[in-house]
């Protein structure tokens, strides 16, 4: 259960730290042209489709390499790529969808049409961290029981 707690705290601090720079950045989105096309990947609907393969791939190498006591820092650097870019991407678009028009121009300002579209994003990207995270878990889970691994 540690380990469980562990890992949510470590998404937590990484949406955190998605806010934070969304807050920061805030006056120049319309410099950095948000929301850019790799954003918007995030919070599209196809993504949970390619990001639940990659998250099973993901979940079988883990408990392959713990159940063969090959531990190995590339699945654990895999892992982190398929959760930490939708979670900052998360709390980057939330932030600016909710905060964001503080820190900029009245002329550069978010109609509601706009802050929803940062709002749709949010949601696609915390929707595929949640996929990520449970196919990557379902996948260890039935590699363990297959391997007949007792504790995992």
């Amino acid at each position: 259960m540690t380990g469980l707690m562990n890992k949510l705290l470590a998404l937590v601090i990484t949406l955190l730290l998605g806010v934070i720079l969304g807050a920061l950045l805030a006056p120049y989105a319309g410099l950095l042209k948000w929301p850019t096309n790799e954003m918007c990947s995030r919070g599209q609907t196809i993504q949970l489709l390619f990001g639940a393969i990659i998250a099973a791939l993901l979940g079988t190498a883990m408990a392959l390499e713990e159940s063969n006591a090959n531990i190995n820092s590339v699945v654990g650097t895999a892992i982190a790529a398929a959760l930490l870019p939708p979670t900052v991407n998360c709390g980057i678009c939330l932030a600016y969808a909710l905060i964001g028009q503080f820190f900029i121009s009245a002329e550069e300002a978010l109609d509601d049409t706009e802050r929803l579209i940062f709002y749709e994003i949010a949601i696609g990207s915390a929707i595929l961290v949640c996929t990520n995270v449970l196919f990557i878990y379902l996948f260890a889970s039935l590699v363990f029981k297959i391997k007949k691994v007792v504790q995992f």
